[in-house]
């Protein structure tokens, strides 16, 4: 299987979780990485053709919600302006046959917060679409009983 990732700075780190998924992944399986850093789901549309990645890949990883939302909170893209992009790069991406699952990072920010508008397009979007999410925001809440940012990803000291 050709698994890709097509994302933002969080798919392209060193040793961050694209390096863990080569890793552990069958000996047969490939990870082709599209991802660059510093964008957002507009890149996706662009790297879909640019790279022609869905006649390459089996499976996509898709990662835009943090980048987006930042776009959105600096002014350099509107609400709007993301939807779209979002929307058509997950729906391309269905429509060629290709396996997409959209990978939400989020910013440490939102933490005190129920949820960001951007989270909740992207997740509106992808079960439109059917697509499976892997939710990063929901498993950090689930996985800490205070959600405050400011203990909630401190060490606890084990007696």
């Amino acid at each position: 299987m050709k698994i890709g990732v097509l994302g933002t700075s969080n798919s392209i780190l060193k040793n961050g979780w694209v390096p863990t998924l080569e890793s552990i992944s069958a000996p047969e399986d490939t990870v082709l990485n599209y991802s660059c850093g510093a964008n957002c789901s507009a890149y996706g549309l662009f790297a879909l053709d640019h790279f022609e990645i869905l006649d390459k890949v089996d499976s996509l990883v898709i990662d835009f919600t943090l980048n987006d939302q930042s776009f959105c909170d600096a002014g350099v893209l509107q609400y709007g302006e993301v939807e779209s992009y979002y929307y058509n790069l997950v729906k391309r991406v269905c429509e060629s046959g290709v396996e997409p699952v959209a990978l939400l990072f989020f910013n440490q920010k939102y933490l005190s917060r129920d949820s960001f508008p951007v989270r909740e397009m992207h997740l509106d979007i992808c079960r439109h679409f059917g697509v499976e999410v892997i939710d990063l925001f929901s498993i950090v809440q689930l996985l800490t009983a205070d959600h405050n940012p400011n203990t909630m990803l401190a060490r606890s000291e084990v007696i």
